[in-house]
C-alpha cells in the first residue's frame, strides 16, 4: 500500500467522527481529573487543572494528526520539560525576581508541578490514543479500575461514601443508594460510548505509513445501531431499578443504626447485622410548637415511630392489629384523630411539625399521638412531605416510677400473655432473676437489669456475630462478648422483663439529642434511628428503658450540621394546615409502577437469546427447504459467510466477493467458499444453476466444513451473533 506524507482528516465525516471521540475524551478527562482531586485532596483550583488538560487533549490530537513522528514527539516533550524544570530553578534560586517569599514560590510550583504532570500525561495518551488501538482498550481498562476502586469506599452498606455522595444526594434529594445507581450507570454510558466509538473500525489511525480510511454507514447500520443502544439502555435501567429494590430495605436498616422501615404484621425492621450508622444523611426538621420543659429524658428525646410486640420463636417483630394501638402505623400524610383520655398523668400535650427529608413509610412523633394532619410543603423541592402532630407526651419525673405497679387492668388475659411471651431459652430467665433478686418492685428490677448492662456492655456499630439462620441473634451478645447495638439491647431487656412478669415491648423511631437543637428545631439524621424498650407502667402508659452502654468501641454519634439546619429554618413558614385526603388506604390509592423483577429480566433475556438463536439455525438451514438449484445455492453461500461472520471473517467494505474468497482462502488455507462462482452465476448469470452442479457444489463444501473441530462447529452453530447481523442489514 503506498505510504502518505501525513495523515489527513479530508472528509467531513471523518471528521465528525473525530469531533465526537474528542468530545467524548474530553469528558473522559475531566470526570478522571475531577476523581483524582477529590481522592487526592488537591488544593490545586479545579479550573486551572481543568483548562490546560482539556487543551492538551485538543493539541495532542491536532498534533497526532501532523506530520511530527515518534522520535519528534518525544524530543518536543523532553525540551518542553526541561525548559520547565530550568525555570522552576532559576525562579527558586532568586525569589526576589517575582516578589514574595521562597514559601509562596515553593506553593506556586507545587501547583504547576500538578498542572504540567496532568497535562503531559495527558497530551501524551491523546496522541497515543490515534496513534495505536491497544491505548483505547488500555484506557478503558484503567477507568473501569479506577471506578471500581471509587465505589468500592461503599462496601458492606457504606452507602454514604465516598463523602461526595452524601454530598450530592441531599442536594438532589435522593437517598445514596439511587445516587450510587446513577453514577454507577453514569460511569458504564461514559465508558461503553468512548470505548464503542474508540475501538470503532471507522476510528481513523493517525500512522503516516497508512492512508487514512473511514467506512461510510448505511441507513440500516445507524437504525441497528439505535436500536441496539435503546435495548442497552432501558436493560440498564431494568436492572438498576432491580438493584435499588432489591437492596434498598437492607441498606435502609445498616445506614440507619440497624433500624429500618417496616410497617407489615410478622416482620421485624430491625436488622442484626450491623449498624454502620455513621451516614449524616437528613432524615427530617422537626420542630416544636412550644416550650417542653418536662422531658424526663432531657437532653435526650423519643420520637416513636413504630412497636415491636409480637415474639415468633427468634425474634420480636410487629403484632397483628389489636395490638399496640396507641401506634397509628399510617403514612406520613394520612390523617388521625383520636379522643384524648380523661386521665393525663404524668403527661402534657406537644405540638409538632415535622418536614420529611427523606422517604418514610411511617409517621412519628412524641408518644402518645392523639392527632396527625397534613401540612402545606413550604418547599417541595426540599421538603418530601410535612405533616403535624399533636402527642401526649411523658412529663414525670423518673424517680417517681418506683412507686408505680405494671401492666394495663382493662387488658384481656390475652392481650397480658402476648406482652409476657416469654423466651424460649431459660437463661434469660436466670440471669434477670440473679440480677434482681434483692429488688422489689418491678421497676426497682428493671432499672437493676439496665444498670448492669450499662456497666458490662460495649456498644459498637459491627458485632460480627456469626449466627445460623434461624437461631437466637441475641444470645452471642448476651451470654457471649457482650457486643453489640441498640437492636441487640432492645431485644435483651424485653425478654428479661417479660421473665420478671412486666409487660414489655420494643419501641423503634429516633433517638435526638435536644443540645444540639436550634430554638425548638431539631434536625433528625439517619444516624439517629434508634430501637429502644419500653414497659407498660399502670396511669402512665409505655415508658422507654434505655441503655447508655459505659464502654463504646464504635458509634454514630456527630455533630449535627448548624449551618444546614440553619438553612432548613429559613425555609419553612408558620404551618398550614390542610384538609385530609379523602378516606381510604392511601398506598392502594397511589398509582404503582410495575418494577420487574430480577428473575423476570433474566427469562426475558434468556428468550430474546433463544429468539436470535432460531433466527440463526433457520438462515444457517433453510437451504435445505430451497425449491429450485438457483435459490438453494443462493441460500447455501449465505449459510457458510454467516458461519465465518461468527469467525470474525466478515467481507469489508467495497472488497468483492472473489477477493474475500480469495482473502478467506489464504486466511484458512482452504476454501470454504467454492460455492461463489455459482452464487454470482445464480444472481447476475444468464443461466440456471443445474440440480447437479448445486448438490456437487454443496457436497464439496460441505466436507470442508464438517473437517472443522467439533467444538469450533457448535459454537459457530449456536453463537446468536449471526442473527444480529441479518437483522441488522449487513452483507452476507
Amino acid at each position: 500500500m503506498p505510504a502518505v506524507s501525513h495523515p489527513q482528516l479530508s472528509s467531513p465525516q471523518q471528521r465528525r467522527f473525530v469531533v465526537v471521540v474528542v468530545l467524548l475524551r474530553c469528558l473522559l478527562v475531566a470526570g478522571v481529573l475531577m476523581t483524582l482531586r477529590w481522592v487526592i485532596n488537591l488544593s490545586t483550583p479545579a479550573v486551572l487543572l481543568l483548562i490546560p488538560s482539556l487543551l492538551a487533549v485538543l493539541g495532542g490530537t491536532r498534533i497526532a494528526f501532523s506530520r511530527l513522528r515518534g522520535r519528534g514527539l518525544v524530543m518536543l516533550v523532553m525540551i518542553a520539560a526541561v525548559a520547565y524544570v530550568a525555570l522552576k530553578s532559576l525562579l527558586l534560586s532568586f525569589p526576589r525576581w517575582i516578589g514574595g517569599g521562597s514559601f509562596q514560590l515553593l506553593d506556586l510550583f507545587w501547583h504547576l508541578d500538578t498542572i504540567v504532570t496532568a497535562l503531559i500525561i495527558t497530551f501524551l495518551s491523546t496522541v497515543l490514543f490515534w496513534r495505536a488501538r491497544w491505548v483505547a482498550t488500555a484506557e478503558a481498562l484503567l477507568f473501569s479500575a479506577g471506578c471500581i476502586t471509587l465505589f468500592s469506599t461503599h462496601r458492606n452498606f457504606r452507602l454514604d461514601l465516598p463523602r461526595a455522595i452524601n454530598d450530592i444526594s441531599w442536594y438532589f434529594g435522593l437517598t445514596p443508594l439511587s445516587t450510587l445507581i446513577i453514577f454507577a450507570g453514569g460511569c458504564l454510558t461514559i465508558l461503553i460510548a468512548y470505548f464503542l466509538c474508540a475501538s470503532s473500525p471507522k476510528r481513523p489511525i493517525a500512522r503516516l505509513d497508512l492512508p487514512l480510511t473511514i467506512f461510510a454507514r448505511t441507513r440500516a447500520s445507524r437504525l441497528s445501531t439505535s436500536a441496539v443502544s435503546a435495548i442497552a439502555a432501558v436493560t440498564a435501567v431494568m436492572l438498576g431499578i432491580q438493584v435499588y429494590r432489591q437492596y434498598n430495605i437492607a441498606a435502609g436498616s445498616r445506614l440507619a443504626n440497624g433500624v429500618g422501615q417496616e410497617d407489615s404484621a410478622g416482620l421485624s425492621p430491625l436488622g442484626f447485622h450491623s449498624a454502620l450508622g455513621s451516614t449524616n444523611q437528613p432524615a427530617a426538621l422537626v420542630r416544636l410548637e412550644g416550650d417542653y420543659s418536662e422531658n424526663p429524658f432531657s437532653p435526650m428525646m423519643y420520637l416513636r415511630e413504630g412497636a415491636l410486640s409480637d415474639f415468633n420463636g427468634t425474634e420480636i417483630v410487629i403484632a397483628k392489629e389489636g395490638y399496640d394501638p396507641d401506634v397509628p402505623r399510617l403514612m406520613p400524610e394520612q390523617a388521625f384523630d383520636l379522643e384524648a383520655p380523661n386521665d393525663r398523668t404524668g403527661r402534657t400535650e406537644v405540638v409538632q411539625s415535622v418536614y420529611l427529608l427523606a422517604d418514610h413509610k411511617l409517621a412519628f412523633a412524641l408518644d402518645y399521638p392523639l392527632r396527625y394532619a397534613r401540612l402545606k410543603n413550604p418547599n417541595p423541592g426540599r421538603f418530601k412531605r410535612a405533616y403535624r402532630a399533636v402527642s401526649l407526651a411523658p412529663a414525670f419525673t423518673l424517680a417517681a416510677l418506683e412507686a408505680f405497679e405494671v401492666g394495663d387492668p382493662s387488658w384481656t388475659p390475652e392481650v397480658l400473655q402476648h406482652y409476657l411471651e416469654p423466651h424460649s431459652d431459660s437463661r434469660y430467665s436466670e440471669m434477670a432473676f440473679r440480677l434482681t433478686e434483692d429488688a422489689a418492685s418491678p421497676i426497682a428490677k428493671a432499672q437493676l437489669i439496665v444498670e448492669y448492662l450499662n456497666a458490662n456492655t460495649i456498644y459498637t456499630l459491627t458485632p460480627k456475630h456469626e449466627v445460623e439462620k434461624g437461631a437466637d441473634p441475641v444470645a452471642p451478645y448476651l451470654f457471649g462478648d457482650m457486643r453489640g447495638y441498640c437492636v441487640h439491647f432492645a431485644h435483651a431487656m424485653v425478654y428479661m422483663f417479660r421473665a420478671l412478669g412486666i409487660p414489655a415491648r420494643i419501641g423503634t423511631g429516633y433517638l435526638t439529642d435536644l443540645s444540639q437543637a436550634r430554638d425548638g428545631h431539631i434536625l433528625l439524621r439517619m444516624s439517629d434511628r434508634h430501637a429502644w424498650s419500653e414497659i407498660y407502667i399502670t396511669g402512665i402508659g409505655w415508658v422507654p428503658f434505655d441503655l447508655q452502654p459505659q464502654q463504646v468501641e464504635s458509634h454514630a454519634d456527630t455533630e449535627v450540621d448548624m449551618h444546614l439546619l440553619e438553612e432548613l429554618m429559613g425555609m419553612i413558614d408558620p404551618a398550614e394546615e390542610i384538609l385530609p385526603r379523602p378516606t381510604g388506604d392511601d398506598r392502594e390509592s397511589e398509582a404503582q409502577w410495575p418494577v420487574p423483577s430480577l428473575d423476570s429480566i433474566l427469562i426475558v433475556i434468556a428468550g430474546c437469546l433463544l429468539v436470535l438463536v432460531a433466527i440463526k439455525v433457520w438462515f444457517v438451514e433453510r437451504w435445505r427447504f430451497a425449491s429450485s438449484p438457483n435459490r438453494r445455492i443462493r441460500w447455501w453461500y449465505q449459510r457458510v459467510t454467516l458461519l465465518l461472520g461468527e469467525m470474525g471473517m466478515v467481507r469489508a467494505f467495497g472488497e468483492t466477493r472473489s477477493e474475500f474468497r480469495e482473502r478467506i482462502s489464504r486466511t484458512l488455507g482452504y476454501d470454504p467458499l467454492s460455492t461463489t462462482p455459482l452464487f454470482l452465476r445464480s444472481c447476475y448469470g444468464r443461466s440456471l444453476v443445474s440440480e447437479a452442479e448445486s448438490r456437487h457444489a454443496i457436497r464439496s463444501d460441505r466436507s470442508i466444513l464438517d473437517a472443522r473441530p467439533r467444538w469450533l462447529r457448535i459454537c459457530t452453530y449456536l453463537s446468536p451473533g449471526g442473527a444480529l447481523r441479518v437483522l441488522m442489514g449487513k452483507p452476507l
